[in-house]
């Protein structure tokens, strides 16, 4: 009882180092914008100072609740997976904040930290989360609120982020979109849910909705990764599922396969100029 309610109260002293931290932030980068907005600030020199504490205490604030959730998970959760997902929303509340308030400094923290959760959610995943309950819920939650942060980094809103790294926004954009696709991958290899003889329909489904993806927010990144997922698919139903397949059976996949490719390599003549604008 005594280091339940000793591991209890620990949390509860995080999460409120961790709202304090965050909230210090969000006040020291205000006040250096509107510092920023108005002609009668003689220098910016406590201009600088702000915004070099509010970077601080976000880069303090994600330490916190990252380890705060990783000693929840470990000690109050009882399926690991949901891990991946409670940090990502934290990530992903943490850019709504910035987003919202036209706070820079805090939309790539924020993002920095998405991207390192979609990450280590692709190595855990396939490392130490393999086949355990939830991945496949857990994964499809990282993904969506990753995705919905590609999107709003895409933004005029989050243009202010280019005038501290002018390059951020479309770099990070890019790297997202591969971790996302990296983590769709192991989420449908390793999960309980999705194995067998349901792992190669369950990439080609993902490839589609990257494709969409692509050009619904006319993102060239996406379609690219979708092409990779279908190429995978091809690779590991040539290697993989044709290979279990009996003698009669193994001949007429090849051969439909291969119609397949005649087909696409046919529609790729004839369409080749509208093709490559798509791509």
């Amino acid at each position: 009882m005594f280091v339940t309610n000793t591991v209890s109260g620990y949390l509860v002293l995080c999460w409120l180092l961790f709202a304090v931290t965050l909230d210090t932030g969000i006040v020291w980068e205000w006040l250096a914008k509107s510092r920023a907005s108005t002609r009668t600030t003689p220098n910016g020199a406590s201009r600088n100072l702000l915004q070099v504490g509010a970077s601080l205490a976000y880069l303090c604030g994600l330490a916190v609740g990252a380890t705060t959730l990783f000693l929840q998970a470990k000690e109050v959760l009882t399926v690991r997976s949901y891990m991946l997902a409670w940090e990502m929303g934290l990530m992903a509340g943490m850019f709504a904040i910035g987003y919202r308030l036209r706070l820079p400094r805090l939309q790539i923290v924020a993002s920095v930290g998405a991207l390192s959760t979609v990450v280590l959610g692709a190595v855990f995943g396939a490392l130490a989360f393999a086949m355990s309950r939830w991945l496949f819920v857990a994964g499809l939650a990282v993904t969506g609120l990753a995705v919905g942060i590609q999107r709003a980094i895409a933004q005029p809103r989050s243009k202010p982020i280019d005038d501290l790294l002018p390059d951020f926004r479309r770099q990070m954009s890019v790297a997202l979109v591969v971790a996302i696709s990296v983590l769709l991958l192991v989420v449908l290899t390793w999960s309980r849910e999705i194995r067998g003889s349901w792992t190669t329909p369950s990439w080609s489904l993902a490839g589609f909705g990257l494709m969409a993806c692509g050009f619904m927010f006319k993102t060239r990144t996406y379609r690219y990764a979708a092409l990779a997922l279908f190429a995978l698919s091809i690779g590991r139903v040539m290697l993989v599922d044709i290979a279990q397949l009996a003698g009669i059976y193994r001949m007429m996949a090849f051969l439909g396969l291969g119609a397949c490719l005649l087909v696409v390599s046919f529609l790729y003549t004839r369409f080749h100029d509208q093709i490559r604008r798509w791509l």
